[in-house]
């Protein structure tokens, strides 16, 4: 199913958590059967609301999820308030679906073994036009009996919390399972474009990315991370790093020491904190086995009006995928060398447009 809208405005007051019930435990299989899992999930934006529960509500939100009994389902929302979101929702709102979301499963419970499409009347196979993939308010999801899942999520200009402002962002999810080379693949991203934080910080784009990949010979493999791209303060080229942000290039006439009093003033005059999540992945530690974390840009806002700051994940991505064939133990690579490569950082490990200084950054120790 799409949907579509013109305009995303959303108040942090108005969202409520986001969790995804677990894949269900391994079945027993009969031979030498594949036993698989995968699962990709992302979130353009991701809202931390501290209440007597912790709820994090999603903008721009896609889950997909591949089992071998086959069972294929996934999940496209531009706003994903999440179970405990739906709790609250139904609590004080009456109400426990979301707009602008697209569910899709195969087989579709009770019935048959058949294809399901959010509610759309043909399958993804027979489909003669390709998928809208931007824009404004669009949730699609797809699920097939290879099994395969696709989700995506996009929406256009918005506003977050009074705080995060974003010309458009998305979000991409597939799984499957690919029988001719006995392997299975999670795969996922997150984009923002034309962000703007407190009326201080923007930066042109923000893409997230992580996959995980399991199966035969070789196929053990992940990588993640976050590319961000036309940070500025005010004007001032800045890089956005795990100790906070950074000045690169100082405007002429102005020193770096200078420029980075200037751009750290200028963040805490508006309560704006801000600093890189580490990516992560890890493609064997346990033989057939592999998952990733693209990290992200966390954002914290304190508004003085406000009696509370807000915290925001700007571009997040995990990918997870398991392969085994029953009575083999592991994915037929590791078997043969005995395991593969430990956790690691992430091949692309979130990384800017260009080198941040190798200096230490002068920016106050990050909280939160």
């Amino acid at each position: 199913m799409r949907r579509r809208h013109s305009l995303l405005l959303i108040s942090v007051a108005a969202l409520v958590g986001s969790m995804v019930a677990p894949l269900a435990a391994w079945p027993e299989g009969d031979g030498d059967s594949a036993i698989y899992s995968t699962k990709a999930e992302s979130s353009a934006i991701q809202t931390v609301i501290l209440t007597p529960l912790r709820i994090e509500p999603s903008i721009g939100y896609a889950l997909s999820q591949t089992l071998q009994t086959p069972d294929a389902n996934g999940k496209a929302s531009v706003v994903e308030p999440g179970l405990a979101g739906r709790v609250v929702e139904y609590v004080y709102f009456g109400q426990t679906t979301s707009p602008l979301s697209s569910e899709c499963f195969y087989p579709d419970p009770p019935g048959p073994a058949e294809v399901h499409q959010s509610a759309t009347e043909q399958p993804p196979v027979a489909k003669k036009q390709e998928d809208e993939t931007s824009g404004a308010g669009i949730a699609i999801c797809r699920s097939d009996d290879k099994p395969s899942n696709y989700a995506h999520a996009s929406a256009g200009e918005g506003l977050v919390g009074g705080a995060v402002s974003f010309k458009d962002i998305a979000a991409t999810s597939t799984t499957g399972f690919d029988q001719a080379k006995h392997m299975v693949t999670a795969s996922t991203t997150a984009s923002l474009h034309g962000v703007k934080i407190g009326d201080v910080l923007t930066i042109d784009e923000i893409v997230s990315q992580a996959v995980s990949t399991a199966g035969a010979a070789g196929a053990d493999g992940a990588a993640s991370g976050v590319a961000i791209s036309g940070a500025a303060v005010q004007g001032q080229r800045v890089a956005i790093t795990e100790s906070g942000v950074v000045v690169k290039d100082p405007l002429p006439g102005s020193s770096s020491a200078d420029a980075q009093k200037q751009v750290d003033a200028a963040l805490d005059k508006a309560g704006v904190n801000v600093h890189l999540v580490r990516s992560s992945y890890d493609k064997g530690t346990e033989p057939g086995k592999t998952d990733a974390f693209s990290g992200g840009i966390f954002v914290q806002y304190a508004n003085p009006a406000a009696e509370k700051s807000i915290s925001l994940i700007l571009g997040q991505s995990t990918a997870y995928a398991k392969y085994r064939t029953e009575g083999g133990g592991g994915s037929s690579a590791d078997a043969a060398s005995g395991g593969s490569d430990a956790s690691k950082p992430a091949p692309y490990q979130a990384s800017t447009d260009r080198t941040p200084p190798s200096e230490p950054p002068r920016r106050r120790p990050v909280r939160g």
